[in-house]
Protein backbone atom coordinates (compact mmCIF):
# COMPACT_ATOMS: atom_id res chain seq x y z
CA UNK A 1 0.00 0.00 0.00
CA UNK A 2 1.62 3.26 -1.14
CA UNK A 3 -0.21 5.49 1.37
CA UNK A 4 -2.64 5.26 4.22
CA UNK A 5 -6.31 5.47 3.23
CA UNK A 6 -8.86 6.44 5.93
CA UNK A 7 -11.68 4.08 4.84
CA UNK A 8 -11.89 0.33 4.29
CA UNK A 9 -14.52 -2.04 2.88
CA UNK A 10 -14.31 -5.84 3.03
CA UNK A 11 -15.76 -8.05 0.30
CA UNK A 12 -16.42 -11.78 0.56
CA UNK A 13 -18.06 -14.43 -1.62
CA UNK A 14 -21.00 -16.25 -0.04
CA UNK A 15 -20.50 -19.23 -2.39
CA UNK A 16 -16.78 -19.62 -1.73
CA UNK A 17 -15.47 -21.77 1.13
CA UNK A 18 -11.93 -20.35 0.93
CA UNK A 19 -12.13 -16.55 0.94
CA UNK A 20 -8.46 -16.21 0.03
CA UNK A 21 -9.18 -17.91 -3.30
CA UNK A 22 -12.00 -15.46 -3.95
CA UNK A 23 -9.79 -12.52 -2.91
CA UNK A 24 -6.98 -13.54 -5.28
CA UNK A 25 -9.40 -14.05 -8.17
CA UNK A 26 -11.08 -10.68 -7.53
CA UNK A 27 -7.70 -8.93 -7.22
CA UNK A 28 -6.54 -10.38 -10.53
CA UNK A 29 -9.77 -9.14 -12.10
CA UNK A 30 -9.28 -5.63 -10.70
CA UNK A 31 -5.72 -5.43 -12.00
CA UNK A 32 -7.07 -5.64 -15.54
CA UNK A 33 -9.35 -2.63 -14.95
CA UNK A 34 -8.59 1.09 -14.73
CA UNK A 35 -10.34 1.53 -11.38
CA UNK A 36 -7.39 1.42 -9.00
CA UNK A 37 -6.08 4.96 -9.38
CA UNK A 38 -7.79 6.12 -6.15
CA UNK A 39 -8.25 2.74 -4.45
CA UNK A 40 -5.91 0.13 -2.98
CA UNK A 41 -6.66 -3.43 -1.88
CA UNK A 42 -5.39 -6.28 0.26
CA UNK A 43 -6.05 -10.02 -0.01
CA UNK A 44 -6.35 -12.33 2.99
CA UNK A 45 -8.17 -15.37 4.28
CA UNK A 46 -10.97 -13.04 5.35
CA UNK A 47 -11.62 -11.79 1.80
CA UNK A 48 -10.71 -8.78 -0.32
CA UNK A 49 -10.33 -5.50 1.60
CA UNK A 50 -10.56 -2.22 -0.32
CA UNK A 51 -9.06 1.07 0.88
CA UNK A 52 -10.08 4.56 -0.27
CA UNK A 53 -10.47 8.21 0.71
CA UNK A 54 -14.26 8.38 0.18
CA UNK A 55 -17.24 6.03 0.37
CA UNK A 56 -18.14 6.80 -3.25
CA UNK A 57 -14.82 5.38 -4.47
CA UNK A 58 -15.93 1.86 -3.49
CA UNK A 59 -19.09 1.84 -5.66
CA UNK A 60 -17.49 1.32 -9.12
CA UNK A 61 -15.24 -1.43 -7.75
CA UNK A 62 -18.19 -3.34 -6.32
CA UNK A 63 -20.22 -2.89 -9.53
CA UNK A 64 -17.27 -4.04 -11.67
CA UNK A 65 -16.77 -7.22 -9.65
CA UNK A 66 -20.49 -8.04 -9.72
CA UNK A 67 -20.43 -7.74 -13.51
CA UNK A 68 -17.47 -10.14 -13.62
CA UNK A 69 -19.41 -13.12 -12.30
CA UNK A 70 -19.09 -12.43 -8.59
CA UNK A 71 -22.88 -12.37 -8.16
CA UNK A 72 -22.76 -13.72 -4.59
CA UNK A 73 -20.62 -10.81 -3.38
CA UNK A 74 -21.17 -9.88 0.26
CA UNK A 75 -20.28 -6.35 1.34
CA UNK A 76 -19.37 -5.37 4.89
CA UNK A 77 -20.14 -1.92 6.37
CA UNK A 78 -17.62 0.81 5.56
CA UNK A 79 -15.10 1.26 8.37
CA UNK A 80 -13.02 4.23 9.45
CA UNK A 81 -9.34 3.43 9.92
CA UNK A 82 -7.55 4.99 12.88
CA UNK A 83 -3.76 4.89 13.10
CA UNK A 84 -0.90 5.11 15.60
CA UNK A 85 1.85 7.69 15.00
CA UNK A 86 2.93 7.16 17.86
CA UNK A 87 -0.45 7.83 19.52
CA UNK A 88 -3.95 7.01 18.32
CA UNK A 89 -4.98 9.37 15.49
CA UNK A 90 -8.30 9.70 13.67
CA UNK A 91 -8.92 11.03 10.15
CA UNK A 92 -10.50 14.49 10.11
CA UNK A 93 -12.15 15.79 6.96
CA UNK A 94 -12.58 19.25 5.51
CA UNK A 95 -16.17 19.63 4.30
CA UNK A 96 -17.50 22.06 1.74
CA UNK A 97 -21.24 22.23 0.96
CA UNK A 98 -22.55 24.46 -1.84
CA UNK A 99 -26.29 24.97 -1.54
CA UNK A 100 -29.14 27.43 -1.89
CA UNK A 101 -30.18 29.90 0.80
CA UNK A 102 -33.41 27.91 1.24
CA UNK A 103 -31.55 24.86 2.63
CA UNK A 104 -28.90 26.69 4.64
CA UNK A 105 -30.49 26.28 8.10
CA UNK A 106 -31.34 22.59 7.64
CA UNK A 107 -27.86 21.68 6.39
CA UNK A 108 -26.16 23.65 9.15
CA UNK A 109 -28.26 21.90 11.81
CA UNK A 110 -27.51 18.53 10.23
CA UNK A 111 -23.75 19.14 10.20
CA UNK A 112 -23.82 20.32 13.81
CA UNK A 113 -25.84 17.24 14.79
CA UNK A 114 -23.15 15.10 13.15
CA UNK A 115 -20.51 16.75 15.36
CA UNK A 116 -18.99 19.05 12.72
CA UNK A 117 -17.32 22.36 13.54
CA UNK A 118 -18.64 25.07 11.21
CA UNK A 119 -15.64 27.09 10.06
CA UNK A 120 -17.24 29.68 7.77
CA UNK A 121 -20.79 30.41 6.66
CA UNK A 122 -22.17 32.08 3.54
CA UNK A 123 -21.75 35.77 2.89
CA UNK A 124 -22.39 37.99 -0.12
CA UNK A 125 -19.43 36.55 -2.07
CA UNK A 126 -19.47 32.85 -1.17
CA UNK A 127 -22.55 31.71 -3.17
CA UNK A 128 -23.80 29.94 -0.04
CA UNK A 129 -20.82 27.70 0.61
CA UNK A 130 -20.53 26.15 4.08
CA UNK A 131 -17.08 25.08 5.24
CA UNK A 132 -16.72 22.70 8.18
CA UNK A 133 -14.40 20.14 9.76
CA UNK A 134 -15.37 16.85 11.40
CA UNK A 135 -13.96 13.38 12.17
CA UNK A 136 -14.58 11.06 9.23
CA UNK A 137 -16.39 8.64 11.58
CA UNK A 138 -19.09 11.30 12.01
CA UNK A 139 -19.52 11.84 8.28
CA UNK A 140 -20.23 8.36 6.89
CA UNK A 141 -23.16 8.64 4.49
CA UNK A 142 -23.23 12.45 4.72
CA UNK A 143 -23.32 13.09 0.95
CA UNK A 144 -26.50 11.04 0.49
CA UNK A 145 -28.15 12.58 3.55
CA UNK A 146 -27.48 16.16 2.44
CA UNK A 147 -28.60 15.36 -1.08
CA UNK A 148 -31.90 13.96 0.23
CA UNK A 149 -32.29 16.90 2.61
CA UNK A 150 -31.86 19.42 -0.21
CA UNK A 151 -33.81 17.46 -2.83
CA UNK A 152 -30.61 16.95 -4.81
CA UNK A 153 -29.87 20.69 -4.94
CA UNK A 154 -26.51 20.74 -3.18
CA UNK A 155 -22.89 19.78 -3.81
CA UNK A 156 -20.80 18.21 -1.03
CA UNK A 157 -17.02 17.87 -1.21
CA UNK A 158 -14.92 15.96 1.34
CA UNK A 159 -11.14 16.12 1.56
CA UNK A 160 -8.78 14.60 4.11
CA UNK A 161 -7.66 17.46 6.37
CA UNK A 162 -5.28 15.37 8.48
CA UNK A 163 -4.94 12.90 11.35
CA UNK A 164 -5.46 14.19 14.89
CA UNK A 165 -5.87 12.82 18.40
CA UNK A 166 -9.55 11.89 18.97
CA UNK A 167 -11.52 14.34 21.09
CA UNK A 168 -12.90 12.65 24.25
CA UNK A 169 -15.91 14.97 23.95
CA UNK A 170 -16.88 13.31 20.67
CA UNK A 171 -15.55 9.79 20.53
CA UNK A 172 -14.58 8.36 23.92
CA UNK A 173 -13.20 4.86 23.47
CA UNK A 174 -10.76 2.44 24.98
CA UNK A 175 -7.34 2.69 23.37
CA UNK A 176 -6.02 -0.62 21.99
CA UNK A 177 -2.65 -1.98 23.10
CA UNK A 178 -1.48 -2.49 19.52
CA UNK A 179 1.16 -0.17 18.05
CA UNK A 180 0.31 -0.71 14.40
CA UNK A 181 -2.43 0.61 12.13
CA UNK A 182 -5.80 -0.91 12.89
CA UNK A 183 -9.48 -0.57 12.04
CA UNK A 184 -12.33 0.45 14.34
CA UNK A 185 -16.03 0.32 13.56
CA UNK A 186 -17.77 3.46 14.74
CA UNK A 187 -21.07 3.36 16.69
CA UNK A 188 -23.06 6.48 15.86
CA UNK A 189 -25.02 8.33 18.54
CA UNK A 190 -28.75 7.73 18.21
CA UNK A 191 -29.63 11.20 19.55
CA UNK A 192 -28.20 12.96 16.48
CA UNK A 193 -31.26 12.30 14.32
CA UNK A 194 -34.48 13.70 12.92
CA UNK A 195 -38.09 13.41 14.00
CA UNK A 196 -40.96 14.66 11.84
CA UNK A 197 -43.44 17.18 13.24
CA UNK A 198 -46.26 14.73 12.47
CA UNK A 199 -44.58 11.97 14.49
CA UNK A 200 -43.71 14.37 17.31
CA UNK A 201 -47.31 15.54 17.67
CA UNK A 202 -48.67 11.97 17.77
CA UNK A 203 -45.99 10.74 20.18
CA UNK A 204 -46.59 13.64 22.56
CA UNK A 205 -50.31 12.73 22.64
CA UNK A 206 -49.42 9.06 23.15
CA UNK A 207 -47.10 9.87 26.06
CA UNK A 208 -49.68 12.12 27.68
CA UNK A 209 -52.29 9.34 27.47
CA UNK A 210 -49.86 6.75 28.85
CA UNK A 211 -49.10 9.03 31.79
CA UNK A 212 -52.80 9.46 32.58
CA UNK A 213 -53.47 5.74 32.38
CA UNK A 214 -50.21 4.72 34.12
CA UNK A 215 -49.76 2.28 31.24
CA UNK A 216 -45.97 2.58 31.07
CA UNK A 217 -43.24 3.16 33.64
CA UNK A 218 -42.91 6.92 34.15
CA UNK A 219 -39.10 6.87 34.03
CA UNK A 220 -39.27 5.25 30.61
CA UNK A 221 -41.70 7.88 29.35
CA UNK A 222 -39.29 10.55 30.60
CA UNK A 223 -36.50 8.84 28.68
CA UNK A 224 -38.58 8.72 25.49
CA UNK A 225 -39.46 12.40 25.83
CA UNK A 226 -35.80 13.32 26.32
CA UNK A 227 -34.86 11.31 23.21
CA UNK A 228 -37.55 13.07 21.18
CA UNK A 229 -36.44 16.51 22.30
CA UNK A 230 -32.81 15.72 21.41
CA UNK A 231 -33.75 15.09 17.78
CA UNK A 232 -34.04 17.73 15.09
CA UNK A 233 -37.68 18.55 14.33
CA UNK A 234 -38.37 18.62 10.58
CA UNK A 235 -41.36 18.78 8.25
CA UNK A 236 -42.54 15.39 6.94
CA UNK A 237 -41.93 16.44 3.34
CA UNK A 238 -38.30 17.31 4.02
CA UNK A 239 -37.15 14.44 6.21
CA UNK A 240 -34.26 12.46 4.62
CA UNK A 241 -35.34 9.11 3.15
CA UNK A 242 -32.74 7.22 5.21
CA UNK A 243 -34.27 8.01 8.63
CA UNK A 244 -36.50 5.57 10.53
CA UNK A 245 -39.78 7.39 11.16
CA UNK A 246 -43.03 5.99 12.54
CA UNK A 247 -44.33 3.05 10.43
CA UNK A 248 -40.95 2.66 8.72
CA UNK A 249 -39.66 -0.85 8.02
CA UNK A 250 -35.94 -1.58 8.17
CA UNK A 251 -33.50 -4.47 7.91
CA UNK A 252 -31.14 -4.97 10.85
CA UNK A 253 -28.30 -7.35 11.67
CA UNK A 254 -26.65 -8.49 14.87
CA UNK A 255 -23.14 -6.92 14.88
CA UNK A 256 -21.66 -10.10 16.36
CA UNK A 257 -23.65 -12.83 14.62
CA UNK A 258 -24.67 -11.01 11.44
CA UNK A 259 -28.20 -12.46 11.60
CA UNK A 260 -30.66 -10.45 9.44
CA UNK A 261 -33.83 -9.14 11.08
CA UNK A 262 -36.68 -6.99 9.72
CA UNK A 263 -38.64 -4.73 12.07
CA UNK A 264 -41.36 -2.11 11.60
CA UNK A 265 -41.70 0.78 14.07
CA UNK A 266 -45.37 1.17 15.01
CA UNK A 267 -47.69 2.67 17.60
CA UNK A 268 -48.68 0.37 20.51
CA UNK A 269 -52.06 -0.62 19.04
CA UNK A 270 -50.36 -2.19 16.00
CA UNK A 271 -47.52 -3.87 17.90
CA UNK A 272 -46.91 -7.59 17.32
CA UNK A 273 -43.44 -8.89 18.20
CA UNK A 274 -44.07 -12.20 16.38
CA UNK A 275 -44.39 -10.38 13.05
CA UNK A 276 -41.68 -7.81 13.73
CA UNK A 277 -44.04 -4.93 14.54
CA UNK A 278 -42.19 -3.09 17.32
CA UNK A 279 -43.99 -0.58 19.55
CA UNK A 280 -42.36 2.82 19.92
CA UNK A 281 -43.03 2.45 23.66
CA UNK A 282 -40.77 -0.61 23.80
CA UNK A 283 -37.04 -0.08 24.48
CA UNK A 284 -36.13 -1.38 21.02
CA UNK A 285 -38.73 0.92 19.45
CA UNK A 286 -37.29 3.97 21.17
CA UNK A 287 -33.81 3.04 19.89
CA UNK A 288 -35.16 2.60 16.33
CA UNK A 289 -36.78 6.05 16.15
CA UNK A 290 -34.58 8.37 14.08
CA UNK A 291 -31.88 5.78 13.36
CA UNK A 292 -30.12 5.66 9.98
CA UNK A 293 -28.34 2.92 7.98
CA UNK A 294 -24.87 2.14 9.29
CA UNK A 295 -25.82 3.08 12.83
CA UNK A 296 -25.61 0.60 15.71
CA UNK A 297 -28.54 1.12 18.08
CA UNK A 298 -28.55 0.05 21.72
CA UNK A 299 -31.27 -0.72 24.23
CA UNK A 300 -31.61 -2.57 27.53
CA UNK A 301 -33.73 -5.72 27.87
CA UNK A 302 -33.84 -7.91 30.95
CA UNK A 303 -30.94 -6.04 32.48
CA UNK A 304 -28.75 -6.73 29.46
CA UNK A 305 -27.60 -4.25 26.81
CA UNK A 306 -28.51 -5.33 23.28
CA UNK A 307 -27.25 -4.02 19.93
CA UNK A 308 -28.42 -4.11 16.32
CA UNK A 309 -26.93 -2.53 13.22
CA UNK A 310 -29.31 -0.71 10.86
CA UNK A 311 -28.52 -2.11 7.40
CA UNK A 312 -31.25 -0.69 5.14
CA UNK A 313 -34.50 1.27 5.20
CA UNK A 314 -36.95 -0.93 3.29
CA UNK A 315 -39.92 1.43 3.55
CA UNK A 316 -40.45 4.95 4.89
CA UNK A 317 -43.94 6.51 4.61
CA UNK A 318 -42.57 9.99 3.87
CA UNK A 319 -40.29 8.72 1.08
CA UNK A 320 -43.33 6.95 -0.43
CA UNK A 321 -45.40 10.15 -0.27
CA UNK A 322 -47.69 8.71 2.41
CA UNK A 323 -47.48 11.59 4.86
CA UNK A 324 -50.60 10.57 6.76
CA UNK A 325 -49.11 7.31 8.13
Amino acid sequence: MLRYFPLSLRLTDADEIFQLRFALDAAACLKTSNLLSDVDFETSGEGLTLFADTEEAFAPIVAYLKERHFESLEISPVRVRYRWHPMLLEPVMAVRVRLSEHHFHLVTCHLLARGADIMTCPDETSAYDIYAQAPLARLLGIRGELKALCGGACYTELQLFGYFSPSPRRDPMTMPDETTAFTLEITMNNTNAYITQHDLDRLESLIAMARRNHAVDLSYLDSLEDAMLAKINIDSRRVPANVITMNSRARFSDPLLGLPLIYTLVFPTAADADTGMISVLAPLGQAMLGAIPGQVIEWTSGGRTRQLRVDEILYQPEAAGEYHL
